[in-house]
């Protein structure tokens, strides 16, 4: 039976597998992170991508790392990823998906993941038993880290779908940034 279980691998359940292995000192065996994507941070990667954003909107100091200055103290090291922007020191897109890749090598996190999807949790003696895509798991502990799942779309799309308009959400998951034409 693992000690925790925390459903969602996005930037939340990433960041807090993190600070309980490697700030806290739990025991990574008594850990996992279920997510049905190979990849911690796949849809965070994805979407973000998709938006062409150029800086983040949160400051510096929100990161997947433990120690506070990890994020300024690796676009120190490597200023051609672009720096911050004001207000709040946003950092690149660039160097925050770098610092982020560095973190999940360095520290392990990869392999803190179990593939599959959270199907049905219920109470056990002595914990809870999670029935995934994948078969059971047993926690004594579940954090749910699964952020928002549903999109949203503004009233007036439905009538532009129906009309034929090609409207698609960019967080929708077969949406691409690259594939939208460029005036020309």
């Amino acid at each position: 039976m693992l000690e925790w279980l925390i459903i969602g691998g996005g930037v939340i359940g990433t960041t807090l597998s993190n600070y309980m292995v490697n700030q806290y000192g739990m025991a990574r065996d008594g850990l996992r992170v279920l997510d049905p994507h190979a990849e911690p941070l796949a849809r965070w990667n994805r979407f973000t991508a998709n938006t062409g954003m150029q800086y983040l909107r949160s400051p510096q100091v929100h990161h997947i790392a433990t120690e506070h200055l990890s994020l300024q103290n690796y676009m120190d090291a490597h200023p051609e990823l672009g720096g911050f922007i004001r207000p709040f020191k946003r950092p690149s897109y660039r160097v925050f998906q770098a610092h982020t890749a560095q973190t999940i090598e360095q520290d392990g996190l990869a392999g803190l993941r179990l593939h599959g999807t959270a199907e049905f949790i219920m109470t056990t003696k002595g914990g809870l038993r999670v029935e995934t895509s994948n078969g059971v798991v047993k926690a004594k502990r579940v954090v749910l880290a699964i952020g928002r799942t549903a999109l949203s779309y503004p009233a007036w799309v439905g009538d532009l779908q129906t009309a034929g308009a090609p409207v698609q959400h960019v967080f929708e998951w077969g949406f691409r940034l690259s594939d939208v034409p460029t005036e020309g």
